[in-house]
């Protein structure tokens, strides 16, 4: 999702993710990235397995020429060679505020 902000400001990532037998030795988990030059990622802890709701957050500052983020679930390529991802994500309240 590219999101629009303004410029020389800091904005707060916040979002709820649950997981429930997910197979993966890399998991899944938030990432925020600004345009660059420099371009900067920003990520949340990885959730592998089952666990409850939990509530990832974040803090992003943009320079003066940043307009947009881009903001992604991801999942870094696996080391096993069964590479299939198999169990449940849910996500809910997802935000990007302002400070």
């Amino acid at each position: 999702q590219w999101i629009v902000v303004r410029p020389n400001r800091d904005y707060h990532f916040r979002a709820s993710i649950k997981t429930n037998n997910l197979n993966s030795d890399s998991g899944v988990y938030w990432s925020l990235t600004r345009s660059g030059p420099p371009e900067q990622e920003l990520t949340t802890r990885p959730q592998i397995g089952t666990n409850p709701w939990t509530v990832p957050e974040m803090d992003i500052h943009t320079d003066a020429d940043t307009t947009v983020l881009l903001l992604r679930l991801r999942r870094r390529p696996s080391d096993r060679q069964d590479t299939q991802l198999s169990g449940t994500v849910w996500v809910d309240a997802v935000s990007l505020i302002e400070r």
